[in-house]
């Protein structure tokens, strides 16, 4: 095949330049490429260099890689800093309201950062960001998803453009996530409601109830949310987390107290974890129709140390103490001065306790006074053994010289110690000197004067001068034997002595037979124990076992200031007595106590406690208040919430049935008081609930929320009560004739009183 000929001749080519290739040395000037600024200058020399490298004859490979080159180095994303005209709404349309669920930890799913998340309103994920570099900017590329919130700020962005969307169309979405609500709001929560007001739907159309919905369990953590319940329905510390009032108090100035909202405050988390639960369960517009403590019980066991966990049951009482009290200091409330919080105003009363010490009687006498003598001997034995191990007992000295005469015994008392009857040695008693008692010297030593002298004695100390030649003390042999413990124990004290012993003696004895001084004193509570009797051993005529009964007016007789309760602390038996002191506070918290923890297993208590719902008198358990005095509804109060307790056999074999261990489920029973759950679609078992105008009651279990007659709460396990002072005064109808008649006469008097003046 004949080769192509060229276009053009060679020939006439000559003259025209070539053009400068795309690719030339820069002199120096990095960054430039043909004159102009280059993108992404800042990747390296490798791909320049492969192509400089490829021959002139391999042009166009060249050509193609160094567009694709070019094409990667030059695209960049835009960061839009509002969106396109027209485009407002875009990517809305791919929001799932079906999937967001907020109740959980705001904790990114990637890197497990709480700091700066998002959530992603199209699959419900939390992400950390929302910078080129963030989470949330590659699961928006990755994922196609482009709407997301911020979980602080409530404020919607789409990415990986970044502007934020100011649509209204997702304010449900931001009421989801953070509920606020206003005083008017509030105001209207107890009021009683038309039926067509208070119906509430969720997404899926189920009707429900603002506040009477229930909590999830994830595994064994129903004992917080009974409790959490109760809390959520006493109205004073419900309006002030609705309200979210802790956050916008300011600390006093040079009080060096930090707010709730304070770095310096441990317990303001759990505070501000606590309203968020609270606001949701009162939320009018929620997506459904339960809510889920996780975001809380994280908290929880982080401040306890693992103490409450939402994976190991736990007593309610135990977490409601521990939690009232950790609110309170996360509110700014002080350790010592009472009524600092919203906590203590609400639950904190006073009671004034009597304690007195009892006195050993029968074997505890016994070892008591067995102790006491085998003491007072040892204390005897410790005396004689230290006096008989002293060698010889200092004699007094003579000022002039010598040992000064015995003293004289008193007037009666013969002389019982042997010094006292010993003649002084000789030499003694003023002699000049201790030549009595010179020695011969040894055999084959003489004794000429002048040889083997002894030196002159060194002078003697003051007052001793007279004492004679020689320094050294007489021999042992010639002193008078020492004192034994038996001599020594003999001799009688004198007569002082023995008084003042007799008279210990007597106030000891006076001491030991009179009763002990009671002491009293006043201490605040935030919940009350009561005592339930101890369940009867036997059976019945009809071999069941009986299931026994007491009244809450007995259990509440222990604060009556007269039954006395004996109690084993670390230094005796005491006896006390409690007396509740006034003002009662508004909502009382009665705890029956029903477990018992003995070496082996926990005992329970099944005793049903029966009370009325309404009108619980506590006149009776108030000092300096009578029975029939003081105003009615000061100390009269309504049951607000009742957390109850069922037991269930951990196995159900016939075999070991009755060794099966018991497993606790709590759950909640809780006052209506606008009659909300009504409408729920169970009208005809509310019909006995109540008639109208009448609370309806509800139990809350986990996720199950029914209505209960309030004639049937006392047939369970009562465990937890919160009492609710009553507000507005229910008097008798004739207490109300006769009151408006002496109101009448009054006003006709005054009246005429005045017409007359």
């Amino acid at each position: 095949m004949a080769k192509r000929r060229a276009p053009e001749e060679l020939d006439a080519m000559e003259g025209v330049t070539s053009p400068a290739p795309k690719k030339q040395r820069n002199d120096g000037r990095d960054g430039l490429l043909n004159g102009q600024m280059a993108h992404g200058t800042g990747r390296g020399d490798a791909g320049t260099n492969a192509i400089e490298d490829v021959s002139r004859e391999d042009g166009e490979e060249a050509d193609d890689l160094e567009d694709d080159l070019e094409d990667e180095t030059t695209t960049r994303t835009v960061r839009q800093a509002a969106p396109t005209a027209g485009y407002d709404d875009l990517y809305l349309d791919t929001i799932d309201r079906q999937v967001l669920d907020f109740d959980f930890e705001k904790l990114c799913s990637v890197s497990l950062s709480n700091i700066n998340v998002y959530a992603c309103l199209v699959c419900g994920r939390y992400y950390q960001g929302r910078g080129l570099k963030s989470h949330a900017y590659f699961h928006a590329l990755d994922e196609d998803h482009h709407v997301f919130i911020n979980m602080q700020t409530q404020r919607v962005y789409v990415l990986p453009e970044g502007y934020e969307v100011l649509s209204r169309s997702l304010d449900d979405i931001k009421f989801v996530a953070d509920p606020r609500y206003t005083r008017s709001d509030i105001a209207q929560l107890d009021q009683r409601r038309t039926a067509a007001s208070k119906v509430c739907y969720t997404l899926a159309g189920k009707p429900y109830a603002p506040g009477y919905v229930g909590m999830n369990n994830i595994k064994e953590n129903d004992y917080l949310n009974v409790v959490v319940q109760a809390l959520a329905h006493v109205p004073p510390l419900r309006n002030f987390l609705l309200l979210d009032e802790f956050k916008t108090k300011p600390s006093a100035p040079g009080s060096g107290k930090p707010d709730a909202k304070s770095l310096d405050n441990p317990n303001a988390e759990l505070v501000k974890r606590f309203g968020l639960l609270v606001r949701k369960i009162w939320n009018p517009r929620a997506f459904k129709a339960h809510v889920s403590p996780h975001e809380l019980l994280q908290e929880v066991a982080l401040r306890s140390n693992k103490r409450f966990t939402l994976t190991a049951q736990a007593d309610p009482v135990d977490f409601l103490t521990w939690f009232l009290n950790h609110l309170h200091l996360g509110l700014g409330g002080s350790r010592t001065r009472p009524g600092s919080s919203i906590v203590q105003r609400v639950f904190q009363g006073k009671v004034r306790v009597e304690t007195e010490k009892l006195a050993a009687v029968g074997a505890a006498a016994a070892a008591a006074a067995a102790a006491a003598t085998a003491s007072e001997q040892g204390a005897d034995k410790t005396a004689d053994a230290a006096d008989s191990m002293m060698i010889d007992t200092p004699l007094p000295v003579r000022p002039g010289g010598g040992m000064l005469p015995p003293p004289p015994p008193p007037p009666g008392m013969a002389q019982q110690h042997p010094l006292q009857h010993q003649p002084p040695p000789p030499g003694m008693g003023g002699a000049p000197g201790f030549s009595g008692f010179a020695q011969p010297p040894p055999p084959g030593v003489l004794s000429a004067p002048g040889m083997f002298s002894a030196p002159p004695p060194p002078p003697g100390p003051p007052g001793l001068s007279g004492m004679g030649a020689s320094s050294l003390p007489p021999p042992p042999s010639s002193l008078p034997p020492p004192p034994s413990s038996s001599s020594s124990s003999a001799a009688a004290p004198p007569p002082e002595q023995q008084q003042q012993q007799q008279q210990q003696q007597e106030e000891r004895l006076a001491l030991s037979t009179s009763p002990p001084k009671p002491t009293v004193d006043v201490n605040r509570f935030l919940l009350l124990t009561l005592d339930l009797p101890p369940a009867p051993l036997f059976q019945d005529e009809q071999e069941r076992n009986i299931i026994p009964q007491v009244p809450l007016t007995t259990l509440l007789s222990k604060y009556d200031g007269q039954s006395a309760h004996i109690a084993h602390v670390d230094h005796g038996d005491v006896r006390r007595r409690f007396q509740l002191q006034g003002p009662l506070p508004p909502y009382l918290v009665l705890h029956m106590k029903r477990f018992t923890v003995n070496k082996f297993i926990t005992e329970r208590n099944p005793t049903i406690v029966t009370f009325d719902p309404k009108g619980l008198d506590m006149r009776p358990y108030v000092e300096g208040v009578d029975a029939e005095g003081g105003q009615e509804d000061e100390y009269t109060y309504d049951l607000v919430a009742n957390v109850v307790h069922e037991a269930e056999r951990a196995r159900g074999d016939d075999v070991a049935v009755d060794s099966a261990e018991e497993r606790r489920t709590w759950k909640v029973q809780l006052r209506d008081r606008s009659g909300a759950t009504a409408t729920n679609g169970e009208q005809g078992a509310l019909t006995g609930a109540g008639g109208a105008g009448e609370d309806k009651w509800v139990v809350a279990q986990d996720l199950f929320v029914e209505p209960v007659a309030g004639e049937l709460l006392y047939l369970a396990e009562s465990y937890i009560q919160i009492w609710e002072r009553r507000r507005q005064p229910t008097s008798r109808p004739q207490q109300a004739t006769n009151g408006s008649a002496k109101v009448q006469n009054k006003g006709k008097a005054a009246a005429s009183t005045n017409g007359g003046r």
